[in-house]
């Protein structure tokens, strides 16, 4: 009895881990992967690159709450000419915020009572300009069209993505077993170097 609610809550706590890595993703690799396989140019800049300390300092100029810029990254996406040049001058930015909460934060306003506003967020929300831990800016209709298309859930992304997670655990019971035997290897072989000094 005690080995099946073991096993149940095993089984409970992994479902809830699986669920919460899936929700709480930082999205930025996958947001970047989406522009560039749409035909955009899209680069990724850290916050401590020259230009990733420019944007940075251009949107904590304009705020009073800085300190949910730290860890943000950023997005500047560009269009492709005819000969897949791309432009000079981005079409959208997308801030890859450390989390969501940075995100949600970031985004609230202070009514005069004291109170919290969301209705920025809410509208961002409801315009597909988020997604997960980034928010997309543009007047570009056709590459917010591109981000906004990569927020629908798609729970068959999963099944897609277990051939790689399983060939990681291969990976991973490949080395524990080259271990082994290794291990198996040097205590025989030593074993008999003592065997034969005796």
């Amino acid at each position: 009895m005690k080995r099946n609610m073991i096993r149940s809550i095993a089984l409970v706590l992994s479902v809830v881990a699986l669920l919460l890595c899936m929700v709480s993703c930082d999205r930025t690799e996958s947001v970047l992967n989406s522009f560039n396989k749409a035909g955009y140019e899209a680069v990724y800049y850290e916050e401590d690159s020259e230009i990733g300390a420019l944007l940075k300092l251009g949107l904590s100029m304009s705020t009073d709450k800085k300190e949910y810029l730290d860890g943000c990254g950023f997005i500047l996406v560009y269009e492709k000419d005819e000969e897949g040049k791309a432009g000079t001058t981005p079409i959208g930015m997308a801030i890859c915020f450390a989390s969501e909460e940075n995100l949600k934060s970031y985004m609230l306003k202070k009514n005069e009572d004291g109170s919290e506003n969301s209705e920025a967020y809410d509208a961002a929300i409801k315009e597909c300009r988020i997604n997960a831990n980034c928010l997309y800016v543009t007047t570009d209709e056709d590459s917010q069209a591109v981000f906004a298309k990569h927020i629908i859930f798609k729970p068959m992304n999963f099944l897609t993505n277990a051939f790689y997670m399983g060939v990681g655990m291969l990976g991973i019971f490949v080395v524990i077993g080259l271990i082994v035997i290794a291990t198996y290897v040097l205590n025989n072989v030593t074993a008999k170097k003592k065997e034969k000094a005796e």
